[in-house]
This record gives C-alpha cells, structure tokens and sequence, in this order.
C-alpha cells in the first residue's frame, strides 16, 4: 500500500511539474511567421525597383509561411547569392539610402574633423566652442549632435585607462557614455522619435526580452519602431551572434505584434510596415531595418560604422555620425508615411528619393 501511494505521489509530481512546464512554453518566435496577418500588408514598388529581391527569394528558396531572409553583413545569406545578384542587390541599397543624409552635412562633418587631426585631442573641446553656428538649420542641428556627444570621447582619449580600449570596460558604462547618447540626440533632431535607455521590456519582444535601447514613437501607443542590442568595446565573437539573432527576432516580433495591435484597437494597417534595429559591437555599430515584400520579410543593413577608440581614428567621426543619423532619418521618412492618412502607406518617397525634402523640412 505504502509503495503505492508513493507512486501516485511521484505520478502528480511529474504530472504537476509537466503542468507548469507547459504553462511557461511559448511558441518559438519563428513561429510568427506562420501567421495569416503579414498577408494585410501591402508591397510598395519603388522599394524594389530593380527587381533584386524577388531574385533573392527565387535563389534562396520560398517555403509555404513568410520567409525571413537576413541580408545583414555578418549574417552570411549574400555569400550564398550569385554574384550578380549580390551586385544589384547592393545598388539597389545605394539606392535607397546612400543618399539620407545631405551632402552640406557630409562635407562640414569632414572639414570640422579633418581640422581637428592637427590638434590634440584635449584641445578639441575648446575647438569645438570656438565652432561658430550654422546658417543652415540642418547643420545647425548636426552642430549640436557633435556638441553632446564628442566631448566624453575626448575625455577618454586624454585617459591613460582609455575605457574605449580597455576590454575591462563594463557594458552598461560604455553604452550610457558613448552609445546611447548619439543614438538619443539623431532620434531626436532627426528622427522625430525618443530613445530610452536600459533594460526595456514590452510585450512586442520575443518572450517579453529585455533591449538595450529602443526608439519609441510618441503618441498615445508609445509603440517602439526600432529595437537595440549592445555590448562592451571587447566582446566574444559568440555574443555578436547572439546579439544579431534577438536583434532580428524582436524586429520581427515588433512588426508582427504592431499589426496585431492596430488590429484589436480597429485601426487600419498602413499599406506597409517597417522596423528598425540597430547594434553596437566590439566597436562597431549596425543599423539595420526590417520590411516586408511580396510575401516576404526582408532585414536589410542599411549602414554600419567604427566607433573612435583614439585620437588617431579622428576620421572615423563623419561616419560614425552619418551612419546613425542616416538611419534615424529613414524612421522619420517612415513615420510621415504611416501618418499620411490619405493613402496610407509607409513610404512616401522611396528612401533613395530626393532630398530636397530633407533639407526643406529641417529637424528643429
């Protein structure tokens, strides 16, 4: 009897365990591709004009969900295009975004720092206040960027422990000084967009995942547009794959849980969706954005960049900048798109469109 009751004890136990196992599994995030709302999005033709993502797909393969094909630099699906297409593919991306930011900022950015390369690195701060102000609201907005953000790397270069270069260098200290900063003045001035900082957690994240930082739309939803993960200036290689594998989950999650959103609040889906997402890396930053066509999600790297770790990699700074608020100026392209409420549609323009009106409609 004794023997008995002590194996039904066991039998609940695990039926018990089994139980609140099943209660905490969630469908795995691919899942989402498997759902009937991607098919209430519509194709816009200007963001494939050359055709090269449609031959992407024939290459690569279609399968009978919505296929996810990761385009960014790092995650080896261009290695597997023919040449060719790999070729076109990246005209195409020209296209579309070499061209975001104006040449006047390109060509001040490059002036101001290449006058810096003949002074010290602790002279640089005064150099930047003697900086007069620019006529140009553009370049009077990138002015005050640099100003916000260049001063703490100039107290790094000056360091003998440059915390840039140090693989000591803690995670958190190294993005709230050097990272988030860039990202939250370009949301700003250009993006027309807030970005918040730390551990942020929503339920448009894969199992309700923790970013690093998050661009956040304001209106009355405060819904996130573009997800971010980052790391220390050294890091392993096997934390840039996990960070690029939660970075295009929760893009993907973002996007498919705004449509589910706009759904139950009996709003209309805008004609097309994208989502953007960014991440810093042993030095490296990679902005990328997610959208989708013709069935198909596609996760493009629209720019990458170094981040300075010394005075010598003065030359890196136009880059560094361009690239970020490169990016932030697609979300802004994005968002006036999804706000037209006369056709409803994400895009506009096309983002390698003219750029008369990003000059005309300074970020102030």
């Amino acid at each position: 009897m004794a023997e008995a009751d002590d194996e039904l004890t066991d039998t609940i136990r695990e039926a018990r365990r089994a139980r609140k196992k099943s209660k905490k599994a969630k469908p795995e995030w691919y899942e989402l591709l498997t759902s009937d709302l991607w098919g209430l999005l519509g194709t816009d033709p200007k963001a494939d004009a050359s055709g090269v993502l449609t031959e992407i797909a024939e290459v690569l393969g279609v399968t009978d969900a919505v296929n996810l094909y990761d385009l960014r630099t790092h995650a080896g699906t261009l290695g597997k295009l023919p040449y060719d297409v790999a070729a076109k593919y990246g005209d195409e991306l020209d296209r579309r975004w070499k061209d975001l930011v104006p040449n006047e900022v390109h060509v001040f950015l490059d002036q101001f720092f290449g006058a810096l390369k003949k002074k010290k690195a602790d002279e640089w701060e005064r150099a930047l206040e003697d900086t007069r102000d620019q006529s140009s609201p553009m370049l009077t907005n990138v002015l005050g960027m640099v100003k916000q953000i260049l001063p703490a790397f100039c107290r790094a270069f000056t360091r003998e422990d440059n915390p840039l270069k140090n693989c000591q260098s803690l995670e958190t200290d190294y993005l709230q000084t050097y990272i988030h900063p860039i990202f939250r003045e370009a949301c700003h001035r250009f993006g027309k967009t807030v970005w918040q900082s730390g551990e942020i957690s929503t339920k448009y994240f894969v199992d309700r995942q923790k970013a690093d930082g998050v661009a956040i739309v304001p209106s009355r939803d405060n819904f996130p547009v573009a997800y971010f993960e980052g790391a220390k200036p050294v890091s392993r290689h096997s934390k840039r794959t996990a960070d690029m594998e939660k970075t295009m989950q929760n893009v993907v999650s973002i996007q498919y849980h705004t449509i589910k959103e706009l759904l139950s609040s009996r709003r209309r889906v805008p004609a097309m969706l994208q989502t953007f997402g960014a991440q810093s890396i042993n030095l490296e930053i990679v902005c990328c954005l997610l959208e989708y066509h013709e069935g198909n999600l596609f996760l493009h790297e629209v720019d990458r960049a170094n981040v300075p770790a010394q005075a010598e990699d003065v030359e890196l700074f136009p880059e560094f900048y361009t690239c970020i608020m490169g990016w932030t100026v697609s979300i802004r392209f994005y968002m006036r798109g999804v706000n037209n409420e006369k056709n409803q549609t994400v895009i506009d323009k096309p983002h390698g469109g003219p750029l008369g009106e990003c000059k005309n409609n300074q970020a102030s």
